[in-house]
C-alpha cells in the first residue's frame, strides 16, 4: 500500500498535468513548422534529408515515449556500417533536436544522451579528400584566371566555399593584408557564416595578394553587389556549378579523383601540420569552434605566427612567381561594411561600378 501511495502521489497533486503524447511523424510536422523553419536553409536541407532517409523510416510510426535509450541504441546499430560515423552523429543531432523540443513542450519522451550511446569507432584510416602541393599548382595553372584566383583563395586561406562565393570587394583589405569573412552563400542565398566563430578575419599572404590585385585589375567586372566573383549578370556562382563545370574537368585532365572545393581547405589544414604550425595557429586559421583560439572581433590584430605559417603555405602552393614580381601598381583596399575606399587603380574600378548593365545571358555560369 505504501508503494502504491508513492506512485499515486504525483498524480493526486493538484498541480499535476498529464504529459502530452504523439506519434513521431505527427510531432515532426509540428517541429518542422515551429523549429526547423527557423534554421538556415543549408541546415534545413540536411535535417530534411535525415528525416526522409533515416529517422522517419525507422522511428516514424513509434510514439515518442517508445523512443527510449534502448530504441535509440538500436537505431544507431541499424545505421552503423550504412553511413559514416560523422553522418551518424549528424542524424542523431537532428533526432536530439526533435526529442529535446518535445521534452520542452511537455511531451512524454526520452531525450538523446550521447554519452550513453555506444557509437562506432572512429576509422583510423579514413582521410578527408585533399590535394598534394603539386596537384594544387597544376590546378591553378590549368584553371582560367577567374577560377584560378578563386581556387588559389580557397587553398591559401582555407575559407569555405560558401564564404568565398559571398565575398565582396569591401571584404578585402590590402593595406593590412586581411580578408574579412562576413557572410556565406548557399544555393544562391546569402546568409550568415556557418557558425558565430566562422565570422572573422584571416591573413592574405603575399602570393595571394598579388593574384587578387591582378584579377581586380584585369578581369573583375562591376556588379550591383560588388561581389568578388560574380556571373555575367551579377549573381553569385553556385558551388555545384563551380565544382562540376570548372573544377572536375581540370581534375579529369590531370587524373585526379573528383572532390569538392572543401578539398582545398583540407589541403591547407594538412600543410599547416606538415610545416609544423602549432595547433592553436591551425585552429585560428580554420576558425573552428574552440573559443580559446577564435579570431575574435573584426579589428583583431593577427599574431605574427599565424601570418608566418599562412605565408609558408601560400609559398608552397604558388607557382607563378607573382610574389617576386608584383603588379605595377599596388591596389589599396580598405574593407568597409559594403563599400570600398580606393586609391590609384581602384578609382577607375569604382567609377565603372556605377554603371548599370541590362540583363545578359550567362551560358558559362549557371545560377542557383
Amino acid at each position: 500500500m505504501r508503494k502504491l501511495q508513492l506512485l499515486l502521489a504525483p498524480v493526486n497533486d493538484p498541480a499535476y498535468r498529464p504529459g502530452r503524447i504523439a506519434v513521431m511523424t505527427e510531432f515532426v510536422e509540428r517541429w518542422g513548422s515551429e523549429v526547423l523553419s527557423q534554421w538556415k536553409p543549408s541546415s534545413q536541407a540536411a535535417a530534411k534529408s535525415h528525416l526522409k532517409n533515416y529517422i522517419i523510416p525507422a522511428l516514424g510510426k513509434l510514439w515518442l515515449e517508445e523512443i527510449s535509450a534502448e530504441t535509440q541504441q538500436k537505431f544507431v546499430s541499424l545505421l552503423s556500417g550504412k553511413v559514416s560515423r560523422k553522418m551518424l552523429l549528424n542524424i542523431l543531432a537532428t533526432l536530439s533536436s526533435i526529442l529535446g523540443k518535445a521534452k520542452e513542450w511537455k511531451y512524454v519522451c526520452e531525450t538523446v544522451n550521447f554519452r550513453s550511446l555506444t557509437l562506432p569507432q572512429r576509422s583510423e584510416t579514413q582521410q578527408e579528400p585533399h590535394f598534394t602541393v603539386d596537384q594544387v599548382r597544376k590546378i591553378l595553372a590549368e584553371a582560367k584566371q577567374l577560377f584560378s584566383t578563386l581556387f588559389a583563395l580557397a587553398a591559401m586561406t582555407a575559407l569555405r566555399a560558401g564564404e568565398i562565393l559571398a565575398l565582396r570587394i569591401g571584404d578585402l583589405d590590402f593595406e593590412r593584408r586581411l580578408v574579412f569573412v562576413r557572410r556565406n552563400v548557399w544555393r544562391g542565398k546569402v546568409g550568415t557564416p556557418k557558425t558565430k566563430r566562422s565570422r572573422g578575419v584571416v591573413p592574405i599572404p603575399d602570393p595571394l595578394m598579388f593574384r587578387l590585385q591582378a584579377y581586380l585589375r584585369d578581369l573583375w567586372k562591376p556588379n550591383t553587389e560588388n561581389l568578388l566573383f560574380a556571373t555575367r549578370n551579377g549573381k553569385s556562382y553556385c558551388q555545384s556549378h563551380v565544382v562540376q563545370e570548372k573544377l572536375w574537368p581540370i581534375l579529369d585532365q590531370l587524373g585526379i579523383p573528383h572532390c569538392g572545393l572543401h578539398a582545398f581547405r583540407h589541403t591547407h589544414s594538412s600543410l599547416l601540420v606538415d610545416i609544423g604550425a602549432p595547433v592553436s595557429v591551425a585552429q585560428a586559421q580554420l576558425r573552428h569552434e574552440d573559443p580559446s583560439v577564435t579570431l575574435g572581433t573584426y579589428s583583431h590584430v593577427l599574431g605574427d605566427s599565424q601570418r608566418e605559417y599562412a605565408e609558408k603555405v601560400a609559398e608552397l602552393l604558388d607557382y607563378s612567381g607573382l610574389q617576386k614580381h608584383g603588379p605595377d601598381q599596388l591596389i589599396q583596399l580598405v574593407g568597409g561594411a559594403d563599400g570600398i575606399r580606393t586609391h590609384d587603380l581602384l578609382d577607375a574600378i569604382e567609377a565603372r561600378s556605377q554603371l548599370r548593365h541590362g540583363p545578359t545571358g550567362d551560358a558559362a555560369a549557371h545560377q542557383c
